[in-house]
């Protein structure tokens, strides 16, 4: 009967000591896991700080866009105003030819 008990005791030692084992074990799981995650929200930061780095680049390139379109915009009126005013010295130079083709016929006549 005593050894039936000793047997026991030292089976229940043995499975003291492999839960103690394993708890160990787990406690060692439960700290790595925990570094990880700690990592994982680093790595998290850095794509939260990097996605607003792009987020204000696209900002800025969007507002320099709209620069742009504006800037051809005014270029485009500044064209047309440029054409009718070329137009229009065109016809006044075409004029002031034809003014002086009469005044030389004029003067031709007047010499005559």
């Amino acid at each position: 009967m005593i050894a039936s008990l000793q047997s026991q005791t030292n089976n229940a030692v043995e499975r003291i000591n492999l839960c103690q084992h394993d708890s160990e074990q787990s406690v060692n799981y439960v700290g790595e896991a925990a570094s990880e995650l700690d990592n994982i929200m680093i790595d998290m930061q850095q794509i939260m700080d990097m996605s607003n780095q792009i987020a204000a680049a696209v900002e800025e390139q969007s507002m320099m866009a709209r620069e742009v379109s504006q800037n051809v915009h005014s270029i485009q009126q500044i064209t047309a105003v440029n054409t009718a005013s070329t137009s229009e010295n065109a016809k006044a130079a075409a004029r002031v030819t034809e003014q002086s083709r009469e005044l030389e016929v004029a003067i031709a006549d007047f010499r005559a």
